[in-house]
Formats: structure tokens, sequence, C-alpha cells
């Protein structure tokens, strides 16, 4: 029997991370009549810290406490809890599958505060695709005065929030590791959703005539019954799902991965219809079809620009960690690698070596010039070497 390629794996994992995700939304529109959205956001965080706790003393990863962006990550906490809390009652009161279709507008929030907050250049066609998604939008939402379902802008306010804290941690994991950030997200979890809870019903939102603000702010029950059973299982579920998801990532390219995520929505339409006999309108599949088609080609145009600043230079992870980038005269290895197309400049950090023909330079640093292939390489223990060697051409 043949092995499986990587790739293969990865979208094996993917499947099988989305299929246990939309269980848990399943299981979250079960409890929505009868305990609070942060109640449950709660206990599934005291259940995803120890879980990935477990993970990480199993797979020897340290656990690390603190982190390099407090700030940051408190900002990003809020904004992923806020942003669940509005997703959770999304999926209470209205279609499971336009709830979840109107979530996957997140990539196109991403493409446009990713030019804004990372000055990431967005080509004409990206623009193009953004837009076209967000008439997507428009068809599901069917924004007319009459009988408009403002829950319908939940699930969109969850996109922006969560794109908004997936822009952070892209300016944070430099530093902060993936499995940093869960875990940090845990902890913040556990302090901030008793404090949100407390704030809301102590202004009294548990009063109001509305069903977002009851099942926010509703009060906690911890009594040890079937709803504290299916908590713990949402829990669960959310941590096994995040390992396969992560794992997805790791062992596949993302442009591979990333379309495969939408079998969330599928999920959600056979849910919808079997358990509450939920029927999507014509309009609304055009809709989801757009915001699709739409997030497919945003994943693809990033895999071609990621392709033409990195591929071009030939660059690969080594088995070690380390990032292998080879140019027409060099070959390069370190722990991390930075490259401005815009300055022609690779910048490698930590665990450097660069070799050309017989010659082998390691140190802590090195800047390259793409374009002479000139390069400097440095270390930062003085006692040992100063400048190991310096080829530029200044």
């Amino acid at each position: 029997m043949s092995k499986l390629s990587d790739n293969t794996l990865s979208i094996v994992c993917i499947l099988i991370g989305m299929t246990i995700f939309s269980l848990q939304d399943v299981l979250i529109r079960i409890l929505s009549d009868e305990i609070s959205a942060f109640q449950i956001l709660f206990i599934r965080s005291i259940v995803g810290t120890s879980l990935l706790c477990i993970y990480l003393k199993y797979m020897k990863i340290p656990i690390i406490f603190s982190s390099y962006y407090p700030m940051l990550t408190i900002l990003r906490t809020i904004l992923f809890l806020l942003g669940f809390a509005l997703f959770y009652v999304a999926l209470a009161n209205m279609p499971f599958a336009i709830a979840t279709s109107l979530f996957f507008t997140s990539p196109f929030f991403v493409t446009v505060l990713s030019k804004f907050f990372l000055k990431e250049d967005i080509g004409i066609r990206r623009w193009i695709t953004v837009g076209f998604g967000f008439i997507g939008v428009i068809i599901i939402v069917d924004p007319n005065l009459k009988g408009f379902n403002y829950y319908m802008l939940m699930p969109v306010l969850c996109a922006l929030a969560y794109a908004s804290a997936m822009i952070m941690i892209k300016k944070t994991s430099d530093k902060d590791s993936v499995y940093s950030q869960t875990f940090h997200f845990y902890l913040m979890a556990m302090i901030l959703c008793p404090i949100f809870s407390l704030i809301g019903i102590s202004l009294g939102f548990q009063n109001i005539d509305n069903r977002a603000m009851d099942f926010m702010f509703r009060s906690w029950d911890f009594s040890l019954n079937n709803n504290m059973l299916i908590m713990i299982l949402i829990g669960t579920t959310a941590a096994v799902a995040f390992v396969f998801t992560l794992n997805a990532y790791r062992l596949g390219k993302p442009f591979i991965v990333a379309p495969f995520e939408y079998i969330l929505l599928v999920w959600a339409i056979i849910y919808g219809r079997l358990i509450w006999g939920e029927v999507i309108t014509f309009r609304s599949y055009v809709g989801i079809a757009i915001i699709v088609v739409g997030g497919i080609y945003i994943f693809y145009r990033e895999k071609i620009n990621e392709q033409n600043e990195i591929i071009s230079l030939n660059a690969t992870v080594e088995d070690g960690g380390l990032v292998e980038i080879t140019t027409k005269t060099l070959k390069m290895f370190s722990l991390k690698a930075i490259y401005s197309k815009k300055d022609n400049i690779i910048e490698l950090f930590d665990s450097v070596k660069v070799i050309r023909n017989n010659e082998t330079i390691v140190g802590d640093y090195a800047k390259v010039n793409t374009l002479d292939e000139s390069y400097k390489v440095t270390s930062y223990n003085t006692n040992k070497v100063k400048v190991l060697i310096d080829n530029t051409n200044e």
C-alpha cells in the first residue's frame, strides 16, 4: 500500500477538522435557549486549556505563559470572544448555512486589513474579488427596509473581528508560536468571559426583551447536568478540531488546504435541513456560491504572490526546522527568513549558514542583496566573532 502524500494527508486532516467544528456549532445551537454564550466560551476555554497542555506535554513542546506582545494578546482575545459570541447568537437565530456562509467573508476582510495594517501589496484582481464577495453578502442579506433581519449582520461582524485578530497573529507570530498564542487566548478567555458577563448583567442587558441579549447575558448555571456535559463536549470538539486543522496546514500547502474549509458549509446545509428543517432559497445559494468562489480565488492569488516572492528563490523548509533558500550562487539556512521584494533584501535570523562554492560562513544574522547576491554575516556574540565575513559591495 503506497504512503499518502503530505498534501493528501493535509486534506484528510482539514476535512476531519471542519467536520468536527460543524458538530460543535450544532451543540452550541442546542444550548442557545438555556446557557449563556459567554459561559459556553468560558467552559470551552477551560477544557481547551487542559487538552492543549496535555497535547503539548505529549509532544514535548514547552508551555510558555508569557507573551512578547501582551497588549496585542489581550486585544486579540477580546476580538475573538466578542466575534464568536456574535456568531453563536447568529447560529441560534438564523439558518445554519446562512450564518456559516457569512462568516466565510473573513478572507475578504483579511485582504483589506492586510493592505492598511501590514502594508501588503494588493493587486487589482484581489480588490475586484473582494468587491465580488461582498456582492454575495448583499444578495444573501437582502438589505431592504421591510423585515430586515439584523441577525445577519452578526456573522459578518464576527468575520471582521476574526480577520482583525488574524492580522494581529501575523504581527505577533514572529516571536509567539501558534501554540503559545492559542494557550494565551484560552487563559485570557477564562478571565475575560466572567468579566464581560458581569458587566452585561450589572447593566441589566439580560432584562432587555431580545433573544441576543438573553443568550449572551443570562445567568450562568454550573449544575452537573446534560448542559454541562454538552459544554465540555463543545470544548473537546473545538480542541480536537484545532489540532486537526493545525496539522493540515503543517503538512500541506495553505493554498491546497484552505479551499477544503468550505466543507463546513456543506455540513451546515445538511444539519440545518435534517435537524431544524431549514430550507435555503435559490437567492441565498447564489450569494453563498459567490462568497465561496471569491474566497477560493483569494487563496489562489495569495499562492501566486507567494510563488513570485519566495518560490522564485527556491525556498524550502528542512526537516530540522531550518529555512533553506537557494539562489543562483548562494545556499542559505536559518531558523527564520524575511524577504523584502521591494528592497531586494533577504534577512536571515539565528543559526545562519551561507554557502558559496566551497566557502561556508556561519553566524546569527545575515543580510543578502538578491540583485548582486552580495551578503554580510554577523554574530551577536562579540567574544566569539564580530563580523565573520563582509562580502558586500559597499
